[in-house]
C-alpha cells in the first residue's frame, strides 16, 4: 500500500457512513441489500442494479472523462485511492455535471446519471 493510499483509506474509514448516514432511500437499500451480509459484493451489486433497471458499466481503470453513458447506466470504477493520479480523476469525474450520484467505497467507486436523484449526492460507504 502507498502512503497516498494509507492516509486515503485513513480519512475514508473517519469519515464513511453505513446505513445510519444514509438519507436516500436508494443508497439505504443499497448498504441493506449489497454491502451487508455475506456474499461477494460484486454479484449482489450486479443483481441490484438489474432490480433498478440499472446497466453496469464496468471500467478497468479510471478515465479522464467520461465514457458515453445514458440514464440507465452505472459506471462502476476500479480502486480509486491507489495513488494521486486515481484520486484526482474519480474526484473530477464525481463532480461532473452529468452525474447526480456517486457512491465512493474506497474499493470501488459507482456514478449514477438518474434523473429521479434531483439534487446531486456524494456518500462515503463502509
Amino acid at each position: 500500500m502507498t502512503w497516498h493510499a494509507f492516509v486515503q483509506y485513513i480519512s475514508y474509514r473517519l469519515k464513511a457512513k453505513g446505513r445510519h448516514g444514509v438519507h436516500s432511500p436508494f443508497v439505504y437499500s443499497f448498504v441493506e441489500k449489497v454491502l451487508r451480509g455475506k456474499g461477494d459484493v460484486y454479484s449482489k451489486m450486479e443483481t441490484f442494479f438489474k432490480e433498478h433497471g440499472l446497466q453496469p458499466l464496468h471500467l478497468e481503470r479510471i478515465p479522464g472523462t467520461l465514457p458515453p453513458v445514458n440514464e440507465q447506466t452505472v459506471v462502476v470504477l476500479p480502486p480509486l485511492h491507489k495513488d494521486a493520479a486515481y484520486t484526482a480523476a474519480w474526484t473530477a469525474l464525481a463532480a461532473n455535471t452529468a452525474v447526480t450520484l456517486s457512491i465512493d467505497l474506497y474499493y470501488t467507486g459507482l456514478l449514477f446519471f438518474h434523473p429521479d436523484f434531483k439534487v446531486k449526492q456524494h456518500f462515503l460507504l463502509k
